[in-house]
């Protein structure tokens, strides 16, 4: 930390505390940002990822879109690589999902529809988020939706913190026999995070790894009770494809008429 802080106050920042994979700290200004380290001098194959990781956030600052975590900076020093986002202090959608209190359908689609808008934009710029579950999403003090902690860099700043970060559940099939992970590997991710939403309980879960993958490759997979919408059941239905190809893409999520009509309805109320 000592070394840490150092390099945080040369560079005009003033660390408050420590959270999961990072710190928060304050600006000249009292503006409170999310740092995270990333160390670069081990072990040998998160230098061989290093390039990926820069050119990432490179492309991450440059977002400019409602529904992703502002990303305002990074820098890095000889042995570690730091990266600056928005501090959302609403906190996140894990938080909500624990109250344990349901959520009105038209608030989960609320979310929904936007973490589906934030996926597309970042899709579209050739990014994958890697690690989308409900303690990604956070919200801001006015109730914002944010999606943040993208997988390259959260999962190689964890090295720095705990390792058991429970994203094992939200893994599509693919993930798990050494498929490639693009697109529709966060779709799945997406299908996970919905039925969360919808039941308050995660999609896949087991007393163990061993126990929990069998789930996750061989089904049945989980389905919504018939008190919600026929478009929602099978909306998931079609996420929950063990063949990535089947899944719908986040744009033609947006495209299907429930929530076209859920949007025109939304503008019409407000």
């Amino acid at each position: 930390m000592g070394n840490t802080q150092s390099v945080l106050e040369k560079k005009g920042y003033t660390i408050l505390r420590k959270v999961e994979n990072g710190v928060i700290a304050t600006d000249k200004d009292g503006d409170q940002f999310v740092i995270k380290e990333i160390k670069l001098n081990e072990p040998s194959d998160l230098k061989a990822s290093a390039g990926g990781i820069f050119s990432e956030v490179e492309t991450l600052l440059q977002i400019n879109h409602p529904h992703v975590l502002s990303h305002k900076n990074s820098f890095q020093d000889d042995t570690n690589y730091y990266v600056v986002t928005d501090h959302c202090d609403g906190g996140n959608l894990a938080q909500k999902i624990k109250e344990g209190i349901p959520f009105s359908e038209e608030q989960m689609m609320d979310w929904f529809v936007k973490i589906c808008m934030a996926l597309k934009h970042v899709h579209e710029l050739g990014l994958l988020h890697r690690d989308l579950r409900p303690q990604n999403i956070f919200l801001t003090k006015f109730v914002t939706l944010c999606l943040g902690d993208f997988g390259r860099v959260n999962e190689n700043a964890s090295q720095c913190g705990s390792s058991d970060n429970g994203m094992m559940g939200y893994l599509g099939p693919e993930s798990l026999t050494g498929g490639i992970y693009d697109t529709k590997s966060d779709i799945w991710s997406l299908g996970c995070v919905l039925y969360e939403l919808c039941m308050l309980q995660s999609a896949f879960t087991a007393a163990s790894t061993i126990k929990l993958i069998p789930k996750i490759l061989g089904g049945p997979y989980p389905s919504l009770p018939e008190s919600f919408s026929p478009e929602l059941h099978k909306l998931l239905c079609d996420i929950f494809q063990r063949d990535p190809t089947g899944r719908p893409s986040a744009g033609e999520i947006l495209a299907e008429p429930f929530i076209i009509s859920f949007l025109i309805k939304k503008v019409c109320n407000t």
